[in-house]
Parts: C-alpha cells; sequence; structure tokens
C-alpha cells in the first residue's frame, strides 16, 4: 500500500476517534448533569436521625457468631 494512502486512512481513522468521543463525552456530561438535579430535587435538604441516636442511650445488638 503507497504510503499516501495510508496516511490518509491514519488521519480518517484519528478524525472519526476524536469525533466519537467528544460525542461520547458530551452524552456523558449530559446523563451526569441531569443525575445530579434530579438527586438534588429528590434527596432531603436534611439528615433525619433515628430518635435512637437522640436519646442518648447507646443501643447495643450482640451480633451472632459466625464461625465452623
Amino acid at each position: 500500500m503507497p504510503e499516501a494512502a495510508k496516511q490518509v486512512i491514519l488521519d480518517i481513522a484519528n478524525a472519526a476517534f476524536v469525533s466519537g468521543m467528544s460525542a461520547a463525552m458530551f452524552v456523558g456530561a449530559f446523563l451526569m448533569f441531569s443525575a445530579s438535579l434530579l438527586a438534588l430535587a429528590i434527596l432531603p435538604n436534611r439528615v433525619q436521625r433515628p430518635d435512637s441516636e437522640l436519646s442518648g442511650e447507646p443501643q447495643l445488638t450482640p451480633a451472632p457468631a459466625a464461625g465452623d
């Protein structure tokens, strides 16, 4: 294959790769921005603590032993 043809094919492949990556990055950025807006709208503004944490008394629950 002639060198000129190799260079043309290489240039076209590089341009296609960069074009595809640009489109993929824009789609990914749009999805991340949309997800952040959705999380901002859905998640509550404040953390709601359980009643046991507010009373000041620790609640200990023993865990079963795992073994053979």
